[in-house]
């Protein structure tokens, strides 16, 4: 039986996620980047509401190409995961843009092969 003196597995554990958390955050990175080109822009800009029952909501305003704008890759803190978002506060209307006219789904799955490429999976 051979004996490691000074292996330390967690210092490997920790380089190999390291490496394989960059290749993951790549492949974050070009879905995102399809999903914003798949995703329809909008022609119609107006303020946020002067008057009525919700004047001065933020929320009531829109801006052409905002969904767009927010479509990104996120990295969590702690976690094994990269999470690809698309809305925010204001452009909560992203769960309805995408059920009715798709633009996660079909970036995710154009983006299958090269994704295995990056993650050397087979």
């Amino acid at each position: 039986m051979a004996k490691f003196i000074g292996w330390d597995s967690n210092k490997i554990k920790d380089a190999v996620m390291k490496e394989h958390m960059v290749n993951l955050e790549s492949v974050g990175d070009l879905i995102a980047k399809k999903a914003r080109a798949k995703c329809k822009v909008g022609t119609t800009s107006r303020p946020m509401y002067k008057t009525g029952r919700y004047a001065g909501q933020e929320w009531t305003k829109r801006d052409a190409g905002a969904l767009k704008k927010t479509i990104r890759s996120v990295m969590k803190k702690g976690k094994s995961d990269v999470w690809i978002i698309a809305g925010n506060k204001i452009v909560y209307y992203a769960r309805i843009v995408e059920f009715y006219t798709p633009f996660m789904r079909p970036a995710l799955n154009s983006s299958r092969a090269a994704a295995k490429r990056i993650l050397g999976a087979k």
